[in-house]
């Protein structure tokens, strides 16, 4: 009885069919097992009987041994575990999208795993791109502008749109530069200008950068632009009064001479020139007057305190007589000068003159000098010393003199000259006289002993 129930259990065991096991579907591998154009038949199934023998050892693959039992029918006999035929699931390195369609797996070990999950879908074992908005990008996008990405959908392919200014892009041409998202000449610098510029000033523009505003500023002094009010010009970069000609001026302007002054250009400084006579303005020295625009002798200037002579003008009087002198002398109103107020001593007769007492100091050379005016131009008509005195009064004569001539001509000259006193003289004759001639005027006699005249 152990026997025959021992084979029924064997032939039960052996008679099941071993199951399929599941594998995904991938790609080259169909999900009920069987490879592609291959038939239908399961795969991995052991379809022939398994040997028994009721008193030997079990075929290949059945365990006879049994825990608690023996081989002669002391327990059922176990069965080993059969092998699986079938092929791996996926081949490694190989890859898919999820089933899903929302994942990329790799094969590894036979066993398909997540790679990555994709945010929109898989397609070809890789994920779908998501199109990336506001992504900056220059693919279209004009010079001085800033351009970013746009997408219609999700999974749209990005278009670059310009989204505003970007001038530290550039790109402009021409020598041109970025301003305000915009192509604009640069900054021009040392461009003249007038902006704030005050008058006889003159401007030129400044760039603190290319893409500044120009900024005028002072640049120097400029004149010819004007600007001044008030009948003011412009003059070293300053508004200033006019020349004005035609005012009085002295500056450089002699004795006598009255002085305007000229201006070139209502800018230049004025000069003071001479514009005509002015005998009032004076100016003259050496005790002479203005006449005519130039220095004269005053004809009516007194003498000289240096003069010896006195009354040598002969202004209203002639010199007293002295000893026995002739009276053919007078005073005349005829002054060598033409002084209203002074005249001349005019000797009349062909050897006649006219004498004074002159303190002197002895060994001493005087400056003696007169004014003639002689009618004829014949004989002699002179004055000088003829003769010197040891005392003071001309009473002890020591010595006569020379007395010399004048010009061989008629009319008022000058007569000069010096004289010099002998030894021990004290006083000499001062005499103007007349020889062979016809009458001869004298005026303005002098000595004295520095040089200088009446």
């Amino acid at each position: 009885m152990k026997r025959y129930s021992f084979v029924v259990v064997i032939l039960a065991l052996v008679g099941c069919k071993t199951p399929n096991r599941y594998v995904p579907p991938e790609a080259g591998v169909e999900e009920d097992g069987s490879l592609p154009g291959t038939p239908d038949a399961p795969l991995g199934k052991v379809d022939g009987p398994v040997s028994v023998a009721s008193d030997g050892p079990l075929a290949a693959g059945v365990d006879t041994a049994s825990s608690g039992g023996d081989t002669q029918g002391g327990g059922p006999a176990e069965v080993g575990a059969p092998m699986d035929m079938a092929p791996p699931p996926c081949t490694s390195g190989t890859a898919r999208c999820a089933p899903s369609g929302t994942a990329v797996e790799t094969c590894s070990n036979g066993q398909w795993t997540t790679k990555e999950n994709c945010p929109l879908t898989c397609s070809g074992a890789v994920c779908t791109a998501v199109c990336m908005a506001g992504v900056p990008c220059t693919q279209g996008i004009g010079a001085c502008r800033k351009g970013a990405t746009t997408c219609a959908t999700p999974s749209s392919p990005p278009a670059c749109a310009d989204v505003g200014a970007d001038d530290s892009r550039g790109g402009c041409t021409g020598g041109n530069i970025c301003k305000g998202g915009a192509c604009v000449a640069a900054c021009q610098g040392g461009v003249a200008c007038t902006q704030g510029i005050a008058a006889c000033r003159k401007g030129a523009t400044f760039c603190a950068t290319p893409a500044s505003e120009p900024v005028c500023n002072e640049s120097g002094v400029d004149d010819t632009r004007g600007g001044c009010t008030g009948g003011n010009v412009c003059k070293g970069g300053d508004c200033v009064a006019p020349c004005q000609g035609g005012v009085a001026c002295t500056q450089g302007i002699g004795p006598c001479r009255k002085g305007a002054t000229f201006c070139a250009t209502p800018t230049s400084t004025p000069a003071c020139n001479d514009s005509g006579v002015d005998d009032s303005k004076g100016g003259c020295g050496g005790g002479q007057i203005c006449k005519n625009g130039a220095c004269a002798q005053d004809p009516c200037a007194p003498k000289s305190a240096a003069n010896l002579v006195p009354n040598g003008g002969f202004d209203t009087t002639i010199w007293p007589k002295f000893g026995s002198e002739e009276n053919n002398r007078e005073w005349s109103p005829s002054d060598a000068l033409g002084c209203s107020t002074s005249g001349s001593l005019r000797i009349g007769d062909a050897f006649s003159s006219s004498r004074i007492c002159i303190p002197v100091q002895p060994s001493t050379t005087y400056h003696l000098g007169y004014m003639v005016n002689r009618t004829s131009s014949a004989g002699t008509a002179a004055c000088g010393i003829n003769e010197w005195y040891d005392d003071t009064a001309c009473a002890n004569s020591l010595d006569f003199g020379q007395t010399g001539n004048s010009p061989a001509q008629t009319g008022w000259q000058q007569v000069s000259g010096t004289v010099t006193s002998i030894a021990g003289a004290r006083s000499g004759i001062l005499v103007c006289f007349i020889v062979s001639t016809q009458s001869a005027y004298f005026d303005r006699v002098f000595l004295r002993a520095t040089p200088g005249g009446f």
